[in-house]
């Protein structure tokens, strides 16, 4: 569970830190890594990331609704608990819980 970030600097200040923190990581990957090993991904562990962050970041006008969002790590929509409802211009994914 994480609070939703409406502030635009707040969600500047993340993803700097979050894309500092990532290039770090990828780099030292990309420096340790032997001729054996494969290369990483295109972004490296980025794509990882944004998965976690990415659902936390609003727009400003919905700063009323001070919403929390429960984060998970990607579902295979093959699950049987993973569905789908209809929105109004797109399918909106979703889980049921028992």
């Amino acid at each position: 569970m994480a609070p939703c970030i409406y502030d635009p600097s707040d969600q500047r200040t993340l993803i700097k830190a979050l894309v500092e923190e990532i290039l770090e990581q990828n780099i030292g990957m990309r420096a340790a890594k032997t001729e054996e090993e494969e290369d990483l991904p295109p972004g490296g562990n980025l794509y990882a990331c944004l998965n976690t962050y990415a659902p936390i970041l609003k727009d400003c006008s919905f700063r009323e609704e001070r919403e929390w969002r429960m984060i998970s790590r990607p579902l295979m929509y093959r699950n049987k608990r993973f569905n789908f409802r209809q929105g109004s211009s797109l399918l909106i994914p979703y889980y049921k819980f028992p």
